[in-house]
């Protein structure tokens, strides 16, 4: 079952808003069913959004550090050093995914105005024109 292209953009928006700690619906807990909620559809709505909730996801993983405290477990490279180069990565991490999400949308309304303007272009065929020429005072 595909999910309504207003569904979609109603969850990424609902992402948009917990990663960056703005929600309007929710208490911000980074979980999937939030996210639900704060984008006002059910839960398995939300689940058949799977490109989505695991964008969401990885950037909630990014975000958390390993539960063993292991910066190799964090999601992070290994060789990054300190705590600070491992936070600076899980927000520039969070960030891309935010940055996608907004191009996609970008991408849709392109989509939606490159329609539109065919349709009116056709519309614009269809009716007849009548060109007269130009003329020059004088």
């Amino acid at each position: 079952m595909t999910v309504k292209a207003s569904t979609l953009a109603a969850l990424e928006a609902a992402m948009i808003r917990l990663l960056g700690g703005k929600p309007l619906h929710t208490d911000g807990s980074l979980t999937v069913a939030n996210l639900a909620r704060e984008a006002r559809v059910g839960r398995a709505t939300a689940n058949r959004a799977k490109d989505v909730v695991m964008h969401f996801q990885l950037a909630v993983s990014a975000r958390r550090p390993a539960a063993s405290g292991d910066p190799k477990d964090d999601g992070i490279n290994a060789d990054t050093n300190s705590k600070e180069e491992r936070r600076a990565l899980r927000a520039l991490a969070s960030q891309v995914t935010i940055l996608t999400l907004a191009l996609r949308d970008a991408e849709r309304e392109v989509k939606r105005l490159t329609a539109l303007l065919s349709q009116e272009r056709a519309a614009r065929n269809d009716e007849k024109v009548l060109v007269l020429p130009v003329r020059t005072p004088g």
